[in-house]
């Protein structure tokens, strides 16, 4: 090992020491963020902005699938093609299509009775994404394939 290499190993730690101490300064939160190739990174002193909705409901969406990239993925192209991610209306109204309801646009007379047995109302934005995601696990994307396959099985 050159000598170079042995006195930057005898001062990482002290540089480590250094910069973490002046992170400390800077901020006293430590903000974790769960990324969506499942790692998890620490950053500090970083100014983070809300979620917007979209986001929201994308992350809700990720973690109803239990973190499974491939089927958020497929999920999320679904959601788009259906609703462009849109729950409601810009009047507040819920988005219903032809008796498709919210971002999943889960069509009423095929799952009422199953959706209101489970306790979900689809008008909500989270229940709505749970039942998408339950469908999706019943029934993969039968559900939504002859109505929006042309636009996102490519």
């Amino acid at each position: 090992m050159t000598k170079f290499f042995k006195k930057l190993q005898l001062l990482l730690p002290t540089v480590v020491i250094i910069a973490t101490m002046l992170g400390m300064l800077w901020t006293a939160t430590t903000v974790t963020i769960k990324l969506l190739n499942e790692q998890t990174v620490a950053s500090q002193g970083v100014v983070l902005r809300e979620l917007t909705q979209r986001e929201q409901y994308k992350l809700y969406l990720y973690k109803q699938l239990n973190y499974n990239f491939k089927a958020y993925k497929l999920l999320s192209r679904i959601i788009n093609c259906e609703s462009g991610w849109q729950q409601f209306r810009k009047d507040g109204l819920v988005v219903i299509s032809k008796g498709n309801i919210g971002l999943g646009q889960i069509n009423r007379l095929a799952h009422e009775k199953t959706y209101t047995r489970m306790g979900l109302n689809m008008a909500d934005p989270y229940d709505n994404l749970k039942f998408t995601v339950f469908l999706y696990r019943r029934d993969g994307v039968g559900p939504w394939l002859s109505w929006s396959g042309w636009c996102w099985n490519k």
